[in-house]
């Protein structure tokens, strides 16, 4: 991972924001998979910025639910909660609802982790019912295993 950090700065040499900010998303992702939370958390911030600048709504949203992710496995349910909020928000929107259910299933699971069963169950079964539409089994698969956890014994 350590050779991928210089793959921003070459993009950067370039000019090309739109590679800067494509390489800081999986930075990001891949720092939070080795639970390294301060350095994810930094590049998926400069994503969801880059993508605000540039009005990337899809591309804000998709760091924004990668973020809210982080801080959700980093502890942080606040600051996971508030992205998490934003991403939904813009996944209403026309053109990126193919996004929405990803919000849901991660501010459900964010719910959960903060003790509002009610809420994470509500949430999860609205992204399972569009996931069901999607017709993804793996999808579905882990949204109802997020369920069964937000379900009462």
């Amino acid at each position: 991972m350590a050779e991928a950090t210089l793959a921003p700065e070459d993009a950067r040499a370039r000019r090309d924001e739109r590679e800067i900010g494509r390489l800081l998303g999986y930075l990001g992702n891949a720092s939070r998979m080795v639970c390294r939370y301060h350095p994810a958390v930094a590049f998926l911030r400069d994503a969801a910025e880059l993508a605000s600048r540039h009005r990337n709504d899809r591309a804000r949203a998709v760091a924004l639910i990668r973020l809210g992710e982080t801080h959700r496995c980093a502890g942080s349910l606040a600051d996971a909660e508030e992205c998490l909020d934003e991403a939904l928000t813009l996944t209403r929107r026309p053109g990126l609802t193919d996004l929405e259910d990803f919000a849901l299933q991660h501010l459900g699971k964010t719910s959960l982790d903060a003790g509002d069963a009610e809420r994470a169950a509500e949430l999860l079964r609205h992204a399972l019912s569009l996931r069901e539409v999607k017709g993804d089994a793996e999808l579905i698969a882990s949204t109802r295993r997020a369920l069964q956890r937000a379900q009462p014994a």
